[in-house]
Order: structure tokens, then sequence, then C-alpha cells
């Protein structure tokens, strides 16, 4: 059965405090900011509102299964569901001032957008970033948002995302400086705070015992119409040599980490084809938070383990190949397979590039009065609801 929306927190306050979560997360991104919440004295209600499990099983087979192309057909219900549930929790706050909080970008922060403007400036939009967003703009912005607007007419909910910043949340917590000028310079409200986003895996990843002088590599998802340039198969093989190579560096196999969204299973099959089978050990639980206890280096194409190794102190590698070549926003060092792999990885493996990642981790937790500052221009909610 679906759930309904979920208090977590009573307050002597008026504000009302929605957190839509689409999917269950390892680490939840809210959590800095429930914290901070729930000892603000503005603060009524915090409310969380979560897919069921049946639901949430649709999401990643719509998301990350080649489904994106019938999200009309197989959103048909759980998007109106999903929609009355949020549309219940923040109507209950009355006229009193209400954020509604969401992580996701594509179709369901436009869902979030719609829901603002239903509620004519009373509601604002705050999206965090929930993954390894490249600053560009989507192509074909305008077509986008006016098939949702058909599509909201007639069946009463979008069926297609904007891209990054292309939602309609009127603020957008972000990872750096880079996602934050990006987004303002197109005119959007943006606040670079890694540490709240991420405190839930900085405070698990402080409980690990450190680095064991490994490397984890994080497959990406490769389906349709994202980043990678090519199927998943083909992008192992062509990381069979760089995983053999570091394999032989460290003197340990490869972690290799399949993306949450695909399973292991084409993965398993593409190791065994290969042969990598002595260079590589299968680690479906390396979220960040464990990777700080089992890894040194992080390697992979296009994914947030590789900003949240950078935030934990460990060393990102972004891996180069035909299937993708951009520049992520953030520092990092970096790997092309199409190059003789023994010198590169001399120099990024080495104990003077490690001990320099490690030396930049930030040991200041002390942002509240920050947080608390930033909520209270959120409840200032005069022109909420974003670009039309």
């Amino acid at each position: 059965m679906p759930q309904d929306h979920s208090v977590l927190f009573r307050g002597p306050g008026v504000e009302r405090h929605v957190f839509l979560d689409v999917l269950e997360r390892r680490w939840d991104p809210f959590a800095g900011l429930i914290e901070v919440l729930k000892r603000r004295g503005g603060t009524g209600e915090i409310i969380r509102i979560t897919p069921s499990q049946q639901e949430q099983d649709l999401i990643r087979q719509t998301e990350y299964a080649g489904g994106r192309s019938s999200r009309l057909w197989r959103y048909r219900k759980l998007l109106p569901a999903m929609r009355g549930r949020v549309v219940d929790a923040l109507r209950s706050a009355k006229e009193a001032p209400a954020v509604l909080y969401t992580a996701d970008e594509g179709v369901w922060g436009e869902l979030a957008g719609s829901i603002i403007r239903e509620f004519g400036g009373r509601v604002r939009g705050v999206n965090f970033q929930h993954g390894l967003l490249l600053p560009v703009k989507a192509r074909y912005l305008r077509l986008r948002r006016t098939l949702n607007r058909v599509t909201e007419g007639v069946v009463g909910f979008p069926v297609i995302g904007c891209g990054f910043g292309g939602s309609r949340s009127d603020t957008y917590l972000v990872y750096s400086e880079a996602e934050q000028a990006f987004l303002r310079e197109a005119g959007r409200e943006a606040v670079a705070f890694p540490r709240l986003i991420k405190r839930d895996l900085i405070m698990a990843a402080r409980t690990e015992d450190g680095p064991l002088g490994r490397a984890l590599m994080a497959l990406p998802a490769c389906v349709p119409g994202s980043e990678i340039r090519c199927s998943l198969e083909d992008f192992i093989r062509k990381m069979a040599p760089l995983l053999t190579a570091v394999s032989d560096r460290t003197g340990q196999p490869v972690l290799l980490r399949p993306h949450p969204g695909r399973g292991g299973d084409i993965a398993a099959r593409m190791v065994e084809e290969l042969g990598l089978g002595p260079n590589i050990e299968f680690d479906a639980s390396a979220d960040g938070a464990h990777v700080a206890g089992q890894a040194s280096w992080v390697l992979s194409a296009h994914s947030t383990v590789l900003f949240e190794a950078a935030l934990l102190g460990l060393v990102p590698i972004a891996v180069r190949s035909s299937c993708f070549e951009d520049l992520l926003p953030f520092e990092h060092e970096v790997v092309d397979v199409r190059l003789p792999l023994r010198d590169q990885l001399e120099k990024t493996m080495s104990e003077e590039t490690r001990s320099e990642y490690a030396d930049r981790v930030s040991n200041e937790w002390a942002f509240e009065g920050e947080v608390n500052q930033i909520v209270d221009e959120w409840v200032q909610l005069e022109g909420a609801g974003g670009p039309r």
C-alpha cells in the first residue's frame, strides 16, 4: 500500500517543512538540514513523504532500465498519487509558510515545480543536488516545457525532465561553486553547501577505520540519454586493462561497485567473460561511507562517488575513454585508458597524491547558524514558484 506522509517532528513554531523522497538512498541528503530544523524555533512540523517499496521498484525500472520513454503509461497512477500526498501535506499548513524539498531533477523536479505554482507563492521549492550533474543547459528546453504543459493539462502530470537547473524549483542546494555559478548565470538562486548535503555520509564515514590502500571503481548506469556514450558491456570492456593495472599496482583486487539502479548481473557476466576474476572483488554495499574505510583511490567516469571521495579525503580519479570525456566541476585526477597506463598511475596513485587529498578534508562542522540564516530566507515566500 502507498505510504501517506509521515510527521517526523513537531515543534513550537508554524513553519511546515515537507521532504519528498523519490528513492531511499544509502545516505540521506536531507539529514543535515533536518537535524538543524529540529532545533529551530520557527519549525512547526517536519513531514517526510516516501513512495512504497513497490512504487520505488517502478521508479527504478523506469529511470534506470530503459523505461523513460514510457513514463506517461508507467507513471499514470504513481505521479497523480504522489502529487496528492504532497498537496495534502502542504495544504494542511493553511496560511503558514511552507517549504517543499526534493533531491531529484528530471520529471520529479517538474512535478514539484507544478505543485509549488499551484500554491501561488505560499510554498518555496528547494532542490538538493543528489548526483553528479554536468553544468550544461538541456537541449530543446522550450519544447520540453511545452510538452509538459500539454501533459499536465491532459493527464495532470509532467512526463519529461528539463535538465540540471531546468526544473521550477526556487532554490538549488548544490555540491560546488561550479554548479552554483552555472545556475546563477542562468538566473537561478543557488547555494553551494556540500557539507550540509553530505552530512549523513560524512558522519557515517567518520566511524570507519580509514583507507586500506585499495582502489574502488564505480560503474555508471549507461542508460540511453545519460552522459555515458556506450553500453555497460562496452564500458567494462574498455576498463578491463585499467582494472588489471590498478590491481597490479595496489597488490589487491579492485572493489567494483555496480550502479545501484542497474544491479550487478551484467558486470558479473562481463568480469567472467573478460577473465578479470582475480583482479575484481564485488562490493554492492560500497556507498561513500563504506568506501572511506576500504579504499584510498576511487575511479569512475561520471559518478557522485568521485565527488564524495574528494569530500572524504580520498583520491577521485576520473576515467576518460570514448564513452565519456567531459570535465568534471571539481578538482580531481584523470586517467585516460587510450594512453599508456603505467606513467599515469605512477602519479595519480602515488602516496604524495593520496596525502595531498587527505590534507584537504575540512574538520569544520559548525554550520548551524549559517543554515538557519538560509532557512530564514526560504520562509520569506514572496515571489516563490520559480520561472514560468
